[in-house]
Parts: C-alpha cells; structure tokens; sequence
C-alpha cells in the first residue's frame, strides 16, 4: 500500500540496479585490466603446523611472480576493524610467519599469465614442514589445561597480551546480587544449549583486483562491505598513505556479515601486484571461500529464578564459544551476546560470562545478528520452560517481563546503552497472538496422531547501528555528499553498500522526498570509490538505511535550507516562507 503521506517514500518504483536482473552488473570478479596477472593461492593441508621453509624457486623459473611469509610485512593486524583500536585484537599477518592455524590456511600465492599457469607454478612450490599439532577442534580441546598452544601471545590495541590455555578473550558484567535474587526465587531453571557455527554460503565468493600505480599507490576492487575500511587496513599494513589507495565501491553479491571484515585474500593480491608491479587478479574457489569464514557458534549455560507470580528474579548467563584460528572480534562478540541477554527481560539481577577460545578451525565472523541468534534461542527456551512450570501463558509472561519503553537497552553490548523511546513488543505479541488464534492452540497431551501440529511462540532483535547517546567500543560513523546538477537532478555520493535488500533505492527516496525532484532524477549508482566519497564505517548491523541514509538525510536537508536561503534572495523573501514541492506534470522540484 502507498503511503499518501509522501510524494515518494512508500511508494514503488523500478529498482536503481537494474543490471542485477539483466545480468549486466560487475561484481569484483568481473573486473580485468589490461595487462593483469591471474592469481592462485597455495594453502595448508594441516590444521596445525610449523612452517620451516617454502621454497619457490621452481615456480618462478616459469615465470610466475611469487609471495610468501618472508615477501610480506610483518605488521599484526585484525581484518575487522568496527571496534575502537584499544579494543581491537591483533593476531594475524598476510601470510603467517611461523606456522598455520587452520586447514585452508594462506601460505603462498603465484601469479602468472594465466590461471592455469598459476595453478602449475602453485604444484612447484615446496614447503617443509616442521612440527604437526593435534589440532584443536572442539570447545572441550581448546579448553584443555594440557592441550597445544596455538598462540603465545596477541595484541590489544598497541598492548602485548600473552594467551594462556588458549583463552583470546572474556568478558565479565554483574548488575545487581545474584545471590539474593536467587535466594528471593520460588523456581529456579538451569539449562545449557549449543549453537554450532555455520557458513554464510552467499552467492559471491571472494574476489579482488589489484592495479598498482605510478606513484607508488594502488587501485583496488574488492569483495567487501566497506571500502573505506580496507583502505585502512591497507594503508596500516604496507605503509603506504591513504591518500594513494584508492578502493572502488563495486556491487556486492551478497554477504551475510562474511565481508564486514577485509577478506584474507585481499592483501594476498595487494602484496602480488606490489611485486610484479603488474595488475593482479584474484579469485576464490566455493571451497577457499569456505576456508575463510563462518558464523560463530555459541555453548550458553542459562540460570533463571523466577517468582511464583511470574516475576524474574535472576539470571546467571554463562557462554563459551571456540573461534577458530583468528581473532575476528570476538570481544564485541561477547559483548553482544550480552546485549541481546540483557535487553529481552527484565532479569533485575545479572551475571554474565563470556570466554572465547582459540581452535584450528575455519576463523568465525558476523552472520545475520553477531551473536542475537545464538543467544535469543537460549533465552526463548528458558522462558517457555519458566513459562510451563509456573502455568503461566507464555506470552503472557514475557509481556509481564519483557524490555520496553522507558528501560534501558544494550544495543549493542554493556558500552553503548540507551533508553527505549519507542517499543513493538507489546503489539508484536499481543497482535501476533491473535492473528495465529493462539488461545485455540489446544494443549500437547490433547493430541493424537503421528502429524501432529504445534504453535509456539518466541521474540528476539537486533539493532540498527552500533551508536549511542555515549561513545561506546563500536565505531559507527556514516558520511554522504548530495549534488544537484546543471538540469536539476541529483547525484548522491555514498560509501554505503547495498547488499540486495535495496539499500541505495532507499536512500535515493530520501533525497528525492527531501529535496522533492523525481525519484528516476535521482542518482546513487556504483563509480564511487574512497577518494570520492565521505568516511563510511561498513554497511553492517542493520545499520544501511537507519545510519547511512539518516546521514544522507542530513545532507540533503542542508542543501535544501541552502536552495532556500538562494531562492529567498531571488524572491526577496525570507527562506522559512517558501517550500519545496514535486511537480509531477514538469517533472521537478519546484519552489
């Protein structure tokens, strides 16, 4: 249905991207540039293990240009870089210096000119191996007094850390006596649940471009969800300025979360078209893909008092979640995990938690919530189990006990805290209830048959953004620049990346309801890259249209008050005494 309280948000028209469905589009992996080289990487057969030496000699005499741990700089960086820098662990170089971490793991690349010649450069390469460890591939191994050290040490921010038992991080919270809203509960529940880690399977595997330039900078196109964080990283690992990294934004298919960090591969190809000083093209595999990424996964053991009369006395929430091989921020992790914990109820006394450990698996990253789907499954199945001991209606009892306007919300983890202005929860259950005729559900031990049907019920969230009233851990900061060209239309100009649910057509409407010009007027396609467009953290957390279009709502508000202030001047008027309306018959903006 449109919205007739606007002239263009709410209403529908045809997509901006349209080459996605007519198969135009240029993902990362369409890119070429004349002259490139064609990359392969070579990669580790074991979970665990000392590299003594790589040899390959043998692939350049066919002509190859090759990289391994010794060709790459030494600096220790984290892929992920959302968090403040004093929260933000380091662990991993382009390729490792002393041993891999994980089966899949990078070791070398070849580039050649063509794929084929670089896949037979791979085959020459020779690496010997030193000590094998048993790998570490369960929570239970990794937490092992006696199990193989997979780290000595990290760095937090620019602090050495030393890892013991192979513990990356942990985070404790307490609010309120635990004790005493325990002793206060008439039913307490303790139960533990495991969450196991998934692949994101988007459709778009990993892929970059890499042109170097004549004054020592570099060009790069990138699978990612946000360029200028790649820059970053980048200029931070070969030293180079910002100023001469120029990364493209180009269109992204899809992710999941799985590129909110800067993909392994793409240093591996900067590091490949540094030494050739050629272009050099890089794309993955479905399964070298799989060696980079998965969700995280989530063992929770969950405490619950709860009064005879509904009201929640207590919750002890205990999680553990093993890594894999690298440290993809798995402290705001647990400190999300935390915040989805202690925004659903309202628990009045709190402990939480959270240990993450370091396995030799795949490392685990963001997918679709960072940590609310592990958590909210817990916290569903404890109610519903509170819920039936007290005979109480689930729904019931998480209305007399949810989180909601006027309390405090966690968005997105104990830093960054805010107070509910606005809240659906009631709506969702009660309406919701309704609409699935929950009180004619009938009971479980009415029911016969082998198909038997059930209707339960569960809630759960997440946020749009990391912001807060405060500054908090997580960094999130968007940018936009609107210009209005010579015949009346408009480009806007946006980091923002848009990951198929249409967040470009989103901010165009918003500059085109602002500004009041034709929704076909307005312009917010691919050809932007870090040079030309403002600062934007990564297009994460929900955060595309809330954040990054709120920013390009700003923008275009203030060239509006600046088309008023030069119209009034025209009109010898005063600007708040004119307004700006669509003219669908010209096909403008009006004043």
């Amino acid at each position: 249905m449109e919205n007739k309280q606007f002239d263009v948000v709410g209403k529908r028209y045809d997509i901006k991207n349209m080459g996605k469905v007519t198969g135009e589009e240029v993902y990362s992996c369409d890119v070429n540039i004349p002259g490139q080289l064609y990359a392969a990487v070579l990669r580790s057969p074991y979970p665990h293990a000392e590299i003594k030496k790589i040899d390959y000699s043998e692939a350049e005499e066919m002509g190859a240009i090759c990289i391994g741990p010794n060709d790459v700089p030494d600096t220790l960086y984290n892929e992920r870089i959302v968090s403040i820098p004093d929260k933000t662990y380091r662990d991993r170089t382009v390729l490792p210096k002393d041993k891999v971490r994980h089966v899949g793991e990078a070791i070398a690349a070849c580039a050649a000119e063509t794929e084929e010649k670089a896949f037979a450069a791979l085959k020459k390469i020779k690496v010997e191996w030193g000590k094998k460890w048993e790998p570490l591939v369960t929570l239970d191994d990794t937490m092992d007094p006696n199990a193989p050290v997979i780290y000595d040490h990290v760095y937090l921010g620019e602090q050495k850390v030393e890892v013991k038992n192979n513990l990356a991080c942990e985070r404790n919270i307490v609010v309120g006596d635990i004790e005493q809203g325990f002793k206060e509960a008439d039913i307490i529940v303790d139960e533990t649940f495991n969450i196991k880690r998934i692949y994101h399977m988007q459709l778009e595997t990993k892929s970059a471009v890499c042109k170097p330039e004549a004054n020592g900078g570099i060009t790069l196109w990138t699978t990612t969800q946000g360029i200028h964080n790649v820059q970053i990283l980048l200029g931070n690992i070969f030293n180079i300025p910002l100023s001469k990294i120029n990364v493209k934004r180009i269109t992204l298919g899809g992710s999941f979360g799985s590129s909110i960090q800067m993909n392994s591969i793409t240093p591996i190809c900067v590091a490949l078209a540094l030494k050739a000083r050629r272009p050099v093209k890089l794309v993955t595999s479905r399964e070298e893909d799989m060696y980079d990424h998965s969700s995280y996964p989530l063992k929770t053991r969950l405490k619950v008092g709860v009064k005879k009369d509904g009201t929640l006395t207590a919750a002890h929430c205990q999680v553990w979640v093993e890594i894999g091989a690298h440290n993809i921020q798995a402290y705001p992790y647990l400190g999300c995990v935390a915040g989805w914990f202690a925004s659903l109820y309202k628990w009045k006394n709190i402990k939480y938690e959270g240990k993450a450990f370091y396995s030799n698996k795949v490392p685990s990253c963001a997918r679709r919530g960072y940590g609310s789907p592990q958590i909210n499954f817990p916290v569903e199945n404890v109610m519903d189990i509170l819920s039936e001991k007290l005979g109480i209606d689930p729904v019931h009892f998480r209305l007399q006990n949810y989180v909601g306007r006027g309390d405090e919300f966690w968005g997105q983890g104990p830093t960054i805290r805010s107070i509910i202005r606005s809240c659906g929860v009631e709506e969702m259950l009660v309406k919701g209830a309704e609409l699935i005729d929950w009180d004619k559900r009938g009971k479980p031990d009415e029911k016969s048959g082998v198909i038997r049907k059930g209707i339960g019920v569960a809630r759960g969230f997440h946020t749009s953004g990391t912001g807060g009233p405060k500054a908090g851990e997580v960094i999130d900061y968007s940018g936009a620049t609107v210009k209005i060209n010579e015949d009346g239309s408009v480009d806007v100009i946006t980091a923002l990346m848009d990951h198929g649910g249409g967040t470009w057509d989103a901010g165009a409407k918003v500059v085109a309801e602002v500004l009041k010009v034709p929704f076909e007027k307005i312009s917010i396609d691919n050809g932007v890259d870090t040079r030309t467009t403002v600062f934007d953290v990564n297009t994460h957390a929900t955060r595309g249209i809330y954040c990054g279009c709120g920013a390009i709502k700003y923008v275009a508000e203030k060239v509006k008050e600046m088309l008023l202030n030069y119209a009034a001047t025209l009109f010898n008027d005063r600007p708040e005494n004119l307004t700006l309306a669509l003219n669908e018959e010209l096909g403008q903006g009006i004043i």
